[in-house]
């Protein structure tokens, strides 16, 4: 049985979206699940975060997947990050079957330990061109609080992050937390209309 803890979901039915993932997950050998969908910098994301694994293969297993510390998105994936993979994927599919979310979003899935956090200089220098969340004490130039992006470059104390194709600079002092993202690399869904519907924003 999957357990699904869902909050902030602002206007979703949550019922037909349970119903929706839940064989998902169940198939993935998902145990527990978080959801949430709410408006971020870049927009509405749909952010699904697997709790517990029973198996690395899907397959019952009494112990959780284990994530090394130092597990990054890029390079060979270890195996946990195929499994993410496989069930972003194939939540992305039976979203788009299910037609509950009536907005443009980004779905975002990922697994506790996994968001490596970003704290020394050289955590960003490693991260370069992976993306991250940036969360700062005060807004930035553009205004905003929290940069979504991929980081860009470190130097003179600061990190530079593109957020929607443009370059914002955070410095160290200013940053509250960081974290690297997993994110299934398509495109936002709903960015294709579907016949007799216009696309909603």
């Amino acid at each position: 049985m999957v357990q699904v803890f869902a909050q902030r979901l602002h206007g979703i039915d949550r019922a037909p979206l349970e119903a929706a993932i839940t064989p998902v997950l169940r198939a993935h050998g998902v145990d527990t699940v978080e959801i949430s969908y709410q408006m971020e910098s870049s927009g509405w994301v749909l952010r699904v975060i697997v709790e517990s694994l029973e198996g690395s293969d899907g397959s019952p297993d009494s112990s959780p997947v284990e994530v090394a510390p130092s597990a990054s998105v890029s390079g060979s994936e270890p195996v946990h990050l195929g499994i993410l993979t496989e069930i972003a994927r194939d939540l992305s599919s039976a979203l788009d079957v299910a037609d509950v979310i009536p907005h443009r979003y980004n779905l975002e899935v990922s697994s506790p330990g996994l968001d490596r956090p970003l704290r020394a200089p050289r955590d960003y220098e490693r991260a370069r061109g992976q993306l991250a969340k940036v969360h700062l004490s005060r807004p930035g130039a553009d205004g905003q609080r929290v940069l979504r992006g991929n980081i860009l470059a470190v130097n003179d104390g600061a990190v530079d992050v593109e957020v929607d194709g443009k370059p914002i600079t955070a410095r160290f002092e200013d940053i509250e937390r960081a974290h690297l993202i997993f994110e299934l690399p398509t495109n936002p869904k709903g960015g294709r209309p579907k016949p007799g519907k216009h696309t909603r924003h």
